[in-house]
């Protein structure tokens, strides 16, 4: 019985804290990208740079994220791959996160997809999907509320050219889009 009253009272206040504390997740939006030296001919290459806010919207909560992978792909194929370091984001405030990664040294898309590639770079644009994933955890100054990895997904981030016959992507920049909002997924949670 007395086992019962205190697995309910636990119970109750890990429900009230929850509650309470509100945990939500934090929103990413990407503020700049550009594509460098793509070729396609013969052979896939280049670098990507693009800038990502992170933006912690808790009150009570502080978000811890581990070190973060990035993809960057054309339609369902990866194209390029990096990594950036693990932040911690205090409560109500934002960061930004830099990364810069090369594209795949060599043709790794299916060939249909290399096609297209090949195709839309030929019209003066490119849309890339950009696909960001880290553990995060959001703990108050006495508990953990949260644990989970979450993956953003940010689709559609046309990179123009300034010249059709320059292999240099013009920059996807603020003044064309404030910011491009992405979808967050939670992949995996622990409680």
């Amino acid at each position: 019985m007395c086992c019962l009253l205190l697995l309910t009272i636990s119970f109750l206040m890990s429900l009230f804290l929850a509650l309470a504390l509100h945990p939500q997740l934090p929103e990413y939006k990407v503020v700049s990208l550009s594509v460098t030296n793509l070729t396609t001919q013969p052979t896939l290459g280049g670098q990507f740079d693009t800038k990502i806010s992170i933006e912690n919207p808790n009150d009570k909560l502080v978000g811890y994220f581990s070190d973060f992978k990035v993809f960057m792909s054309y339609k369902d194929g990866v194209v390029a791959a990096d990594a950036a370091p693990g932040l911690s984001l205090n409560t109500k405030s934002q960061t930004e996160v830099i990364v810069r990664g090369l594209f795949n040294q060599g043709n790794r898309l299916e060939p249909k997809l290399m096609d297209d590639l090949v195709k839309e770079r030929g019209t003066d644009s490119v849309t890339f999907s950009l696909r960001m994933s880290s553990l995060i955890v959001l703990k108050s100054h006495t508990f953990t509320t949260k644990s989970e990895e979450l993956l953003a997904i940010c689709d559609g981030l046309k990179v123009k050219f300034q010249d059709n016959s320059i292999p240099l992507l013009e920059n996807w920049t603020t003044t064309e889009n404030p910011s491009h909002a992405c979808y967050i997924f939670e992949v995996g949670h622990n409680l």
